[in-house]
C-alpha cells in the first residue's frame, strides 16, 4: 500500500515497512519505562558520573535517559512528536533500517552528552526526534527530483512538515503548555537545535550518497533489481558508520578542549561599590557551589553590612537592572554556571555577571486578633518573595522605603467590616474604594493593629 511503502523503493524484507513497528516498538518502550520507573534514571557502574570525559559509563548512562521523561506531559508530548517522525521515516526507509537509524541517532546524542560535560545532561527523547526533523527537512526538499518525485509523497510530506512546524512551536516545557508563531521551541533549546542540525547533516550525507549513484535514473530504473540499487544501501551504510565514528571522536575532543575551559568567574555589582566581589569556580567542584543560591549566601555572609534585618536586596541579570534573578530561594533551579554552556566548548561564557541593588527597608507587624480571619497584604517581602530578597531572616516581613504598603482582612462569619478598626502605630486607618488598608510612602516601622467595636 502507497501509504505504508514508499513505491519509489525496492521492496525487500529489509526494506519493507510492518506496519510501522519501529514507532510502535520506541513509543511502547519510552511509555512503559516511564509506567514502571517513572523518572529515575538509573547509575550505571558509577554511583555518581563525571561527566567531563568521555568514558562508557557515561556513554551508557547518556542513551539510557533518551527513553527516559520526567513526567506524563514530558512523555506523552514527546511521542505525540514522535508518531510524526515514524509515519515519514518508516515509510520511507522501512522498520529495520528506522530502528537502525533510531539507534545511531540515539548513540550521537549520547555521545555529545557524555563527551561535553553537562551542556546536554539531560532526559528525554526530544533530541532524537529533532534530529529526524532535520532528517525530515532535508529528504523532502530532496524528494522533488525526477527520480524520486510523485504526488503521495509530496502530499503527506507537506502534512508532516506543518505539523513539525506546529512543534516546533511549543512553549511550555515539561509542566505548562503554550505556543508561540515562531519555532520557540527549536530556537531556545540547547538539546533541540544540536540534534536539529545534526539531522540536517544527517540527511545531507544520505542524499548525497544517493544522488552520487542515482544521477541518472528514472522511478523506474529504481525500481529494477540492479547492482546500483544495492550500491546505494552500501554507501549509506558505509557513511552512517563513518559519520557515527567521526562524531564521537569530535566528541571526545570536544571533552578534552572543554578541561581547558572549566574555570569561571562569577562578578557581583552592587549599587554600594564596597560589596562588589568576584568568585572563581570549577565546573568540577561539587554541584552545589555552582548554584547561584550558594554563591548569594557566600557574598551576604562577607558583605560588611551593620543592621542587615533593615535591608533588602533585589537581583538582577543585566546590568540596566531589567531583568529580576526570580525565586532562586524556593525553586532551586538556577545552575547559571551549567545551565548557561552553550554546545561548543570553545563559545562557552567563563564570565557570569550579577547585578544586586540594596535597599533600606521597614519592619511590618500585622498583629491580628479574634476578629481577623485572613490577611492578605501587598508588597509585603517575605522569604519566598519571588523579587526581593531579605538580607536578614530574623524578621520575615518588610517593605522597601518609600514603597506603599496595603492589605485586606477577610472576618468571620457575623463580623461587620465597618466595625473594624485599624490602625498603623496608633493612626487609624480607613478603607479605599478597592477595599485595602494602605499606608502610603513607608518611612518607619509598621505596627498594625486592631479594634472590634461592638
Amino acid at each position: 500500500m502507497k501509504f505504508f511503502d514508499d513505491k519509489n523503493k525496492k521492496l525487500t524484507w529489509w526494506t519493507r515497512n510492518y506496519f510501522y513497528l519501529g514507532t510502535v516498538l520506541f513509543i511502547s518502550t519510552c511509555i512503559l519505562i516511564y509506567v514502571f520507573c517513572g523518572n529515575a534514571t538509573p547509575d550505571v557502574a558509577t554511583n555518581e558520573h563525571v561527566w567531563d570525559k568521555l568514558c562508557f559509563s557515561n556513554l551508557f548512562q547518556a542513551f539510557l535517559n533518551n527513553v527516559f521523561h520526567s513526567n506524563w506531559q514530558h512523555v506523552l508530548l514527546n511521542m505525540l512528536a514522535f508518531t510524526t517522525c515514524g509515519v515519514y521515516v518508516e515509510r520511507k526507509t522501512g522498520t529495520f533500517n528506522f530502528i537502525l537509524l533510531t539507534l545511531a541517532v540515539i548513540i550521537f546524542d549520547a555521545a555529545f552528552t557524555a563527551g561535553n560535560n553537562l551542556s546536554v545532561a539531560w532526559i528525554g527523547a526530544s533530541g532524537v526526534q529533532y534530529c529526524f526533523y532535520g532528517y525530515i527537512i532535508i529528504d523532502y526538499i530532496f524528494s522533488f527530483q525526477k527520480a524520486k518525485r510523485n504526488k503521495t509523497n509530496t502530499i503527506l510530506g507537506a502534512i508532516i512538515l506543518g505539523v513539525i512546524y506546529i512543534s516546533m512551536c511549543f512553549n511550555g516545557g515539561t509542566s505548562s503548555f503554550g505556543f508561540e508563531i515562531y519555532p520557540n521551541d527549536l530556537l531556545t533549546n540547547l538539546g533541540h537545535y544540536t540534534p536539529f542540525f545534526a539531522g540536517l547533516l544527517i540527511g545531507l550525507i544520505v542524499q548525497i550518497a544517493q544522488k552520487k549513484v542515482l544521477a541518472a535514473a528514472t522511478v523506474n530504473y529504481i525500481n529494477e533489481v540492479d547492482v546500483k540499487h544495492k550500491k546505494i544501501y552500501k554507501i549509506v551504510n558505509i557513511c552512517a558508520i563513518v559519520l557515527i565514528c567521526c562524531l564521537v571522536g569530535l566528541t571526545s575532543t570536544c571533552g578534552i578542549i572543554a578541561s581547558t575551559r572549566t574555570n569561571y568567574s562569577v562578578n557581583i555589582y552592587c549599587d554600594n561599590e564596597d560589596y562588589n566581589v568576584s568568585y572563581n569556580y570549577n565546573i568540577n567542584d561539587s554541584y552545589s557551589n555552582l548554584y547561584f543560591s550558594s554563591i548569594y549566601y557566600n557574598w551576604l555572609n562577607n558583605i560588611d553590612l551593620e543592621q542587615k534585618s533593615e535591608y533588602v536586596c533585589e537581583i538582577f541579570t543585566d546590568a540596566n537592572k531589567t531583568i529580576h534573578m526570580d525565586n532562586f530561594r524556593t525553586n532551586g533551579n538556577c545552575n547559571y554556571l551549567t545551565l548557561s554552556n552553550e554546545f561548543v566548548a570553545l563559545s562557552r561564557p567563563t564570565d557570569f555577571n550579577f547585578y544586586i541593588t540594596i535597599s533600606k527597608a521597614f519592619k511590618v507587624q500585622n498583629n491580628t486578633n479574634y476578629c481577623v480571619y485572613k490577611l492578605h497584604e501587598e508588597n509585603s517581602i517575605a522569604e519566598d518573595n519571588a523579587k526581593i530578597h531579605n538580607l536578614d531572616y530574623s524578621i520575615t516581613n518588610k517593605v522597601k522605603a518609600g514603597d506603599t504598603y496595603k492589605f485586606k482582612v477577610e472576618l468571620y462569619r457575623n463580623y461587620d467590616i465597618n466595625k473594624l478598626k485599624v490602625y498603623n502605630n496608633g493612626v487609624e486607618l480607613n478603607l479605599d474604594s478597592n477595599g485595602y488598608y494602605v499606608v502610603n510612602n513607608v518611612s518607619e516601622d509598621i505596627l498594625i493593629t486592631y479594634n472590634y467595636v461592638q
